[in-house]
């Protein structure tokens, strides 16, 4: 985003201020923004050179490199300057809001991300990382980005989201996507895709992004049987066998016919009782299933997990009515 403002200050003919902010995008490794600046020195001191020297051409050399070594001065002072500046910027304007965007470059697949820079998930974040993993999914699943938000929404089997968090804009580009939500009016960019990882040795379901653990919830496990170690949410379904059926009000299908969903029998949960599949008690799958897209990861861990960012995950706003996401399918999960 510095890149891009600098450069449209020099289209405006703001030459001095133009070149801060590329130096400042330069500075943090941006490459289109080092060979600007590389190739703007370059020129400078080949126009510097083409001129005719008003001192005798035996001093001319000298003359060429003192230039040099003043330019490669001044450019390190700006480097310690702007580092400096740019940093505390950075840390300051990425405190409490959510705007994230990402670019592919018009050259090739790299990505072009911006760092995430916090320790921990503050909950107004949480809305944003909903949609933002949900976008990802649909683009690794259909090779393109949603037109719009609304492509997320279908009803079952293409429901990647039940509904859209409140406040939570997206807007495709020709070079990715923005997705926007006011926080004090603020921007905060975030980055690290949401998963589920089970932990079997304690019968417990994680939801996290990345290595950070958002939320914890007690689930029944396979008494000889696991889900796969990796696997994915390839549906989602609202009462997969009706309102009083064994799979609860809400199951997350993976693959191999393992599942994670709710249950009728509540007692199990806590214990290896099932046939393979993840029950969770109805009332913890309501409030996880509209955080979870399709394709979002499933994971097998070994061991304990850590201790969560939220003691207890906070529901998402509905402000519409999400669409149907039932499913006439008969569905035989291992349970």
């Amino acid at each position: 985003m510095l890149y891009e403002y600098g450069l449209e200050l020099l289209a405006k003919c703001k030459t001095e201020e133009g070149w801060k902010y590329i130096i400042k995008a330069a500075s943090l490794n941006h490459y289109a923004a080092k060979k600007k600046w590389e190739t703007y020195q370059g020129n400078l001191l080949k126009d510097i050179s083409q001129k005719k020297p008003n001192t005798p051409p035996s001093k001319v050399p000298w003359v060429i490199l003192l230039l040099i070594l003043l330019m490669i001065a001044i450019g390190f002072i700006l480097f310690l300057l702007f580092s400096h500046f740019f940093k505390d910027f950075y840390k300051s304007s990425t405190e409490y809001s959510t705007t994230y965007e990402r670019y592919y470059q018009e050259t090739s697949k790299d990505i072009i991300e911006k760092p995430s820079v916090f320790l921990k998930t503050k909950g107004e974040t949480l809305p944003v990382l909903v949609v933002q993993n949900a976008v990802e999914r649909y683009k690794e699943y259909f090779g393109s980005f949603p037109e719009s938000s609304s492509s997320l929404t279908n009803p079952n089997p293409d429901n990647f989201l039940s509904f859209i968090p409140k406040d939570v804009v997206y807007t495709k580009r020709n070079t990715g996507y923005y997705l926007h939500s006011k926080i004090d009016g603020e921007d905060l960019y975030v980055n690290k895709l949401l998963s589920l990882h089970l932990y079997p040795d304690t019968n417990q379901l994680a939801l996290q992004r990345d290595d950070e653990i958002l939320a914890l919830f007690s689930v029944a496990t396979g008494r000889n049987k696991l889900p796969p170690t990796t696997s994915s949410v390839t549906e989602r379904v609202v009462e997969p066998q009706g309102r009083n059926g064994a799979f609860g009000s809400k199951g997350l299908a993976l693959t191999d016919n393992f599942a994670i969903h709710g249950t009728n029998d509540e007692t199990s949960i806590g214990k290896k009782l099932s046939e393979g599949c993840v029950r969770m008690r109805n009332e913890d799958i309501d409030l996880l299933f509209p955080y979870i897209s399709l394709g979002t990861p499933f994971i097998v861990e070994h061991g304990a997990p850590g201790e969560p960012t939220f003691a207890t995950l906070p529901p998402l706003s509905e402000d519409i009515p999400s669409l149907k996401e039932s499913s006439s399918t008969l569905y035989n999960w291992k349970d």
